[in-house]
């Protein structure tokens, strides 16, 4: 009887979110999402209620290898927080869910990894009833995407851009096998461009003191100690942690001497690491180069 009666509960929990989900699917977000939030510990229980919608979907995607609930799921998220973001009213919302789905539970999925070696973070998904708050690694691309899209308010704040790096690379680092592989590029993408960010508000986030812990990062130096690079090819996946390390170096330099590249200058010495730089700068040069422009004065010439 006490299946039964669990079954039932997750049967009636289940259709009550798709009821929602539908709502937030079809309903003006300006008249729907005040009467979500707005009730007694409003942001924690719809905080909640996302966690589990996106979980689920996530479930479904791991188990069917459908994306249509999950691409439905994306969505209503990228949706919700670009209008909160944007909404005097619920532009706290927004900072809530970063705060508490995002950082606090990557940072408790930090701490278990370490506290188990071994560590498993896409068992826990595949668990339906799970008590510890973990971070879900599929919705760490697309929120990292909408801050640095919508929210850069909240980039330039505290710590979050470290944090969040260290948030990527240690789930890229958790995932394994091929399964994956598309989850892991976008990750380690998103972390690029969170370094790029740095690099392009430098002053600004040097004046927040954000600088140290993004160019002092201990994990992508564990992550460098530990790729050979005395071989002159590499993975999709290795190939963006030498970005990530090309790029904190190019940030470190940018900042000035007083920031010390805990990266250091020890993997410059590699062939294959200045090879790596040498055709990014040549790609970078041929940009800016005009190959009509340069043929139709070389014709003025003659």
């Amino acid at each position: 009887m006490s299946v039964y009666n669990e079954l039932l509960d997750c049967m009636i929990g289940q259709q009550k979110r798709q009821f929602l989900s539908s709502i937030l699917n079809n309903t003006d977000m300006s008249e729907s999402i005040p009467l979500l939030t707005n009730c007694k510990d409003g942001f924690r229980k719809f905080s909640s209620f996302l966690r589990v919608l996106f979980k689920q979907s996530t479930l479904s995607k791991i188990n069917s290898g459908s994306n249509v609930e999950f691409k439905k799921c994306q969505e209503i998220l990228r949706n919700l927080l670009k209008y909160c973001t944007g909404s005097a009213d619920q532009k706290e919302f927004s900072t809530y869910f970063v705060r508490e789905e995002i950082i606090r539970s990557g940072l408790n999925c930090i701490k278990a990894m370490k506290d188990a070696k071994d560590m498993d973070v896409m068992a826990y998904m595949k668990v339906e009833k799970n008590p510890n708050n973990y971070l879900n690694p599929f919705i760490l691309p697309a929120v990292t995407k909408h801050l640095l899209e919508e929210d850069q308010e909240f980039l330039n704040e505290g710590n979050a851009i470290a944090t969040l790096l260290n948030l990527l690379i240690m789930m890229a680092l958790n995932l394994q096998g091929q399964a994956y592989k598309k989850l892991i590029t976008k990750l380690l993408k998103q972390g690029i461009l969170l370094v790029k960010y740095a690099t392009d508000h430098c002053k600004v986030l040097a004046k927040n003191d954000q600088l140290k812990p993004i160019i002092q990062n201990k994990i992508l130096k564990l992550v460098t100690d530990n790729i050979n690079f005395s071989k002159t090819k590499f993975s999709g996946q290795q190939l963006m942690f030498l970005e990530l390390h090309v790029m904190i170096n190019a940030l470190q330099e940018k900042a000035g001497k007083k920031y010390n590249a805990f990266c250091g200058k020890v993997l410059e010495d590699s062939d294959a690491v200045l090879g790596y730089v040498k055709n990014k700068r040549i790609l970078q040069e041929r940009e800016g180069f005009n190959l009509v422009k340069y043929l139709y004065h070389l014709k003025n010439l003659e």
